[in-house]
């Protein structure tokens, strides 16, 4: 596919490297791969002003570079007559970065916070305010002195945002556009698998372990949940909201139509999305040649989606709203992974 901007059409540069090993009669084996992929004149779509009649113009400007490292591999520890061991690791690595974007920076909103793409970062990131806490004390607050990009001055039981920059690259008491900074990417750093496979005379015993690591999630259940800007239902992590006094808490108070921006799209709502599952687990039984009524017949008892060691705090970290790019790392409240018990002849 080719596909042309202002300036002429997009193009890759690939290189891939391969390496399929096996040993000691297929007892080890492994297959390796190296890949690392550049998009040269990206075609961006650059937003215009609304005079010229339009709202978009596609231009070659941007530069992205996608590396990788895969490892897939077979090792049978054990091979006896009554008891044989069969592992296959796989692991992936991950790198996307945008190298060259002619100086631009390319906002992308979305429902409840915005992406951004920028040079030396990956393509669409999180973009927003950094979260810092909530002022317990007025006193606190009129020390900061500052005001959100609407002149409104931050007071007791706010949020603390940082104060980053401004129109002259300083710090200068104002909340706004100036001080978004980039808060994480839904792009995985690692992910991988690792399945066991164990026989014992007639028994067998499968199970899977699937793993995400360096992922971030923008988690929009909570920020609707806990914004508290309206009379919409709540959850009861509210009840920890700063209500008086010189209140300590992480939760800003409740503010009608939150006029000073305690609900804005910061790193309040973005959370790790890394996690450790157990994918699924399989106990067989396989009976000699007649039993009862039976020939031939195996029986079987799976679980899938046991347990996941995880930090996010919405219903489940492995999710995927849209298989748009511009939806990834969304989590938009879709029905969680439900535990699966089977059992089958």
């Amino acid at each position: 596919t080719v596909n042309f901007g202002e300036g002429g059409p997009e193009a890759e540069r690939a290189m891939n490297l391969g390496l399929d090993l096996s040993l000691w009669g297929d007892r080890t084996s492994f297959t390796v791969n190296y890949f690392n992929l550049k998009t040269e004149d990206m075609l961006v779509y650059v937003p215009q002003q609304s005079y010229t009649g339009f709202t978009l113009l596609p231009v070659n400007s941007g530069n992205v570079k996608n590396t990788g490292f895969e490892i897939i591999a077979s090792q049978l520890i054990l091979d006896k007559p009554a008891f044989k061991w069969n592992i296959i690791p796989a692991l992936s690595f991950l790198s996307n970065e945008v190298k060259w974007m002619d100086g631009r920076e390319l906002v992308t909103p979305f429902e409840g916070g915005e992406f951004v793409t920028r040079e030396g970062n990956p393509v669409n990131s999180f973009y927003g305010y950094q979260f810092k806490g909530v002022f317990a004390t007025a006193e606190d607050a009129l020390e900061a002195d500052l005001v959100s990009a609407t002149g409104t001055p931050f007071g007791a039981g706010d949020a603390i945002y940082k104060d980053l920059s401004g129109p002259e690259n300083i710090p200068d008491g104002m909340i706004n556009d100036y001080d978004k900074v980039t808060l994480g990417s839904p792009i995985p750093d690692c992910f991988g698998s690792l399945l066991n496979t164990f026989k014992f005379h007639r028994w067998s015993l499968d199970f899977m372990i699937r793993f995400v690591y360096g992922n971030d999630i923008f988690n929009y259940v909570r920020y609707r949940n806990e914004s508290m800007v309206d009379l919409s239902n709540q959850s009861t992590n509210v009840l920890k909201r700063w209500q008086y006094g010189s209140n300590v808490t992480d939760v800003p108070r409740a503010l009608w139509n939150d006029p000073v921006g305690n609900s804005d799209f910061s790193s309040r709502w973005i959370e790790n999305g890394s996690y450790l599952q157990l994918k699924y687990l399989t106990l067989g039984y396989t009976i000699p040649d007649k039993l009862l009524v039976f020939k031939n017949a195996a029986f079987y008892f799976t679980a899938t989606n046991l347990f996941t060691i995880n930090e996010y705090l919405g219903y489940h970290p492995e999710f995927s709203y849209s298989v748009d790019p511009m939806e990834q790392g969304i989590d938009y409240g879709l029905m969680p992974q439900f535990r699966q018990f089977l059992f089958g002849i």
